[in-house]
């Protein structure tokens, strides 16, 4: 499980209370890579943003279990220090995440998601 305070966690946490259910905890880990890599050596399970796992998922390293209730849906902000002027890549960035940002990562995500052909089992 992610680190509390993580918003991982917290997320993980409120879906497990609104099912009235109480984790195990293993372990604690404070990043996403390392996290990874304890599933893919069968150490547990966890709770990933689909957009960490896009390459063990495509090398069948990792596997999504469908769960009633998910996915979870969180959101994103763009920030940046007001007083500051952005540099133009920055600006750039900024500008390509608040246009097509969404509609990049539905697409870039749908191609992640298993078809049921593909489903184990």
């Amino acid at each position: 499980m992610r680190e509390s305070g993580s918003g991982t966690r917290a997320a993980l946490e409120d879906f497990l209370a609104a099912q009235h259910i109480a984790p195990r905890m293993a372990m604690e880990i404070a990043s996403n890579e390392t996290l990874k890599q304890a599933v893919v050596a069968g150490l547990g399970i966890s709770l990933l943003s689909l957009h960490t796992i896009g390459l063990e998922l495509r090398g069948g390293l990792l596997h999504m279990l469908d769960i009633r209730g998910t996915p979870l849906m969180r959101s994103w902000f763009v920030v940046h220090l007001q007083a500051r002027q952005l540099a133009p890549a920055a600006e750039a960035f900024r500008y390509f995440i608040l246009e097509h940002g969404e509609t990049w990562l539905a697409a870039h995500d749908a191609a992640l998601l298993p078809t049921p052909e593909s489903k184990p089992g």
